[in-house]
């Protein structure tokens, strides 16, 4: 299935169809999976074609904006060696402009079960848990992955439908605190900046080339001061809706460790402080 083409990545719609692009240098197949108009079902799982680039694509003819799909690769998996290839994993595609529903956590994903033990056993009933990093921790952050896309389903509707009191509400918040504008603008150009030079490996088709690794090399320094801000996170432990006592989480929030360099123990170490409120 073929009409157009687009040097892009992700989903993009043509009056045809749509063409979908994800970019994998280790991926050995990735297949498309669409999805019925709810998202629950899946009727079709579809191979996607290799470049000579390792950007894997398919065009459906037919298919309309707002089409539910997802992925599958399949490859090597040795996650010491940093590849966790699995095809009975569904993924998110990386460049997707929204989702139609919150990330489930899962515990095998993670260290909330150690998380929750812990906090258990000191019998707090409210408080605040931090993870920090190790101080020999290097190349690597910790933050705090807010669903980005929500920004672009509500906060754009909000701005089209009435651009000026948006612009007027939006000044009035930063007036009543003037002293978070420049972290809250400089947290917004770190993001911007890895997404810029992704798109512009994307867009020039460098993905895997000598220059993505001579620019990999030449950031690394930087980037742990680039990061140096976000080694830690902080969630609130309190009694949650099924009235047990635990880490209370927003139904878009996800804490996530950002690594630019694979550990050299292949593990890291965290510093986790409970403060118990009264």
């Amino acid at each position: 299935m073929r009409g157009e083409s687009s040097a892009q990545s992700g989903a993009i719609v043509f009056e045809t169809g749509v063409e979908f692009a994800v970019w994998s240098h280790h991926a050995s197949q990735i297949e498309l999976c669409l999805f019925e108009d709810d998202g629950n079902r899946e009727f079709a799982r579809l191979p996607m074609a290799r470049d000579s680039n390792h950007t894997h694509r398919l065009f459906v003819d037919g298919l309309k904006q707002g089409a539910r799909y997802g992925y599958r690769a399949d490859g090597i998996y040795a996650p010491d060696n940093g590849l966790w290839f699995d095809p009975s994993k569904l993924l998110i595609d990386p460049y997707a402009k929204e989702i139609d529903r919150p990330f489930r956590y899962d515990p095998r994903l993670g260290i909330y079960a150690a998380l929750s033990d812990f906090v258990a056993k000191t019998g707090a009933s409210k408080g605040q848990l931090r993870i920090v990093l190790d101080p020999t921790e290097r190349h690597s952050a910790l933050t705090v992955n807010e669903y980005e896309t929500l920004l672009m389903k509500y906060d754009l509707a909000e701005v089209l439908r009435n651009p000026v009191r948006f612009v007027a509400q939006q000044y009035r918040n930063a007036m009543k605190n003037p002293r978070a504008v420049p972290a809250k603008t400089l947290g917004y150009a770190k993001y911007d900046f890895v997404r810029v030079m992704n798109t512009g490996l994307d867009t020039l088709r460098l993905r895997g080339s000598i220059i993505e690794k001579l620019l990999a090399r030449t950031l690394a320094v930087p980037a742990a001061r680039f990061f140096r801000m976000r080694r830690s996170v902080s969630l609130l432990v309190s009694e949650c809706d099924n009235g047990q006592l635990g880490i209370v989480e927003g139904p878009y929030q996800s804490p996530i460790l950002v690594q630019w360099q694979s550990a050299p123990r292949k593990a890291r170490i965290l510093d986790v402080t409970l403060t118990e409120l009264r």
